[in-house]
């Protein structure tokens, strides 16, 4: 009986160790399969966007690099080859989309780098790929078509004028991207030969996209946040808010003046909205809003996280500790503070707002296609989410009206676009007293309406300058 109840147990345990270790190679072989996924979804990918993939120089000995299209087809980049086979990529439109389609010289940047992968492969046809082969010519890569519009950004860039700032324009239903504006800029088609000189012109920094890299406090543009902070706090007595503004209000030892010390009197928030007062607004997030208010409204609006562009772009980012006093939670709301936005994140807002509250993600490429203009692959449009309500939006929407009709946008009133907007004017540190200039706004019209955001660097406090580049923008748009 012994033996046979001590074969049992060994029989029982052979058996466990099998179960054990088929088990285990079970895990090992789903893991891989995991990883296999992983690395072709995730890994590859990159790896084969990288500038530092040493194999993409065994692509380019088969392909010629594709083109990077303009949404009306025209080639903003493309691949120039002499009578000797030798390759030059070619920019015809120079300084108006460096940062944004980049370069393809000592690496690559903007959309060089981001559709590397997509520009050194080719989907030409079957027939093409023959003929190819048998004359031993390289085939042709496929090509970016982007939402970027040729004539509005050269109005962009005209408007701006030379001063340092940045300019985005977007499609207000998509947030297809129409404009990406930066400013010192530099010629792409001369990287090579201005390296030295652009790697080390550190005042102007031409190599950064300020239009989705810079960060600037947002000045009274963020009076938009604040104000969405209240409606959500008084849904339903909003429109009873009233402040007594005397040019100035004290908190503690600390006090906020309006701009040029203005007196506005007794305000409804539509009128501290349109006069932008800093005095009723740091009156209303230090008395009206609930501590954790302001933060959670910025974080909801896309502050302190990442966007999603394929483009290298910053976090706009929002700190207000549960700790501080009210001087700097006055400060915050007005856009000052430690508060920092990049002009894509203000015209992602925006947006929403026009989008009856939903924040769409901005796209600069409409998808991919072979060198017989063929569709390989599409941009679908992404939504972020419901970051406020309809009813808020609209709310929004008539106060940035009213900037426009009565208030410190007042040059777009007669464009013939229904535009709405909110202007802003963002102090820091300098010594000649300059400000950077900010405007963020929409067309209303219905019809092809569009979003822009503009900063001007080191302009003079309430000079407009922003809201004059927006200005010769929705001009050139709606009175064409």
């Amino acid at each position: 009986m012994k033996d046979g109840s001590s074969k049992k147990q060994k029989t029982a345990s052979t058996v466990k160790s099998y179960i054990f270790v088929s088990y285990l190679f079970v895990a090992l072989f789903v893991g891989m399969i995991a990883y296999v996924i992983y690395f072709q979804v995730k890994v590859s990918p990159e790896l084969a966007e990288s500038p530092y993939n040493r194999h993409q120089g065994t692509y380019s000995t088969t392909v010629i690099r594709g083109s990077i299209l303009a949404s009306n087809g025209m080639e903003l980049a493309y691949t120039q080859t002499d009578e000797e086979g030798n390759e030059t990529r070619y920019y015809p439109y120079g300084h108006f989309f460096a940062q944004t389609v980049g370069y393809a010289d000592y690496g690559s940047s903007g959309l060089e780098a981001a559709y590397n992968d997509a520009l050194l492969d080719s989907h030409t046809s079957i027939m093409e790929q023959i003929e190819n082969d048998m004359a031993a010519e390289k085939y042709y890569g496929d090509n970016v078509v982007t939402s970027l519009d040729i004539n509005l950004t050269q109005a962009a860039y005209n408007a701006l004028g030379g001063r340092k700032g940045a300019v985005i324009v977007m499609d207000a239903d998509t947030s297809r991207v129409l404009t990406c504006l930066s400013q010192p800029d530099f010629d792409p088609n001369t990287v090579a030969d201005d390296w030295e000189d652009l790697i080390t012109n550190e005042s102007d920094s031409p190599f950064l996209n300020r239009a989705i890299q810079g960060l600037y406090e947002p000045g009274s543009t963020f009076k938009i946040l604040t104000t969405l902070a209240y409606l959500k706090q008084h849904p339903n007595d909003w429109s009873d808010f009233s402040y007594e503004c005397t040019g100035e209000y004290k908190i503690g030892n600390f006090t906020i003046h309006c701009i040029d010390n203005s007196v506005h009197g007794k305000l409804t928030l539509a009128d501290a909205f349109s006069k932008s007062c800093n005095c009723a607004f740091s009156y209303m997030a230090t008395n009206l809003l609930p501590e954790n208010a302001l933060m959670e409204t910025a974080e909801e609006l896309g502050f302190n996280k990442e966007i999603g562009l394929r483009l290298p772009s910053s976090i706009s980012e929002f700190d207000l500790e549960k700790t501080r006093d009210d001087s700097i939670t006055a400060q915050t709301s007005i856009g000052q503070g430690d508060t920092m936005a990049t002009p894509m994140q203000m015209a992602m807002i925006a947006q929403a707002v026009y989008n009856n509250g939903e924040m769409l993600r901005p796209e600069f490429v409409i998808g991919i296609s072979n060198a017989e203009s063929v569709t390989i692959s599409e941009t679908k449009t992404a939504s972020l989410g419901k970051v406020m309500t309809s009813g808020q939006a609209k709310v929004l929407k008539q106060l940035m009206r009213e900037v426009v009709e009565k208030g410190t946008a007042g040059a777009l009133a007669e464009i013939p676009c229904n535009a709405c907007g909110k202007t802003g004017t963002a102090e820091y540190d300098n010594d000649q007293g300059y400000a950077h200039s900010w405007f963020v706004g929409f067309s209303n019209t219905g019809e092809d309406d569009i979003v822009v955001a503009v900063i001007v660097e080191e302009s003079v406090p309430g000079d407009g300058a922003a809201v004059g580049v927006a200005r010769e923008i929705l001009k050139y748009r709606f009175e064409q």
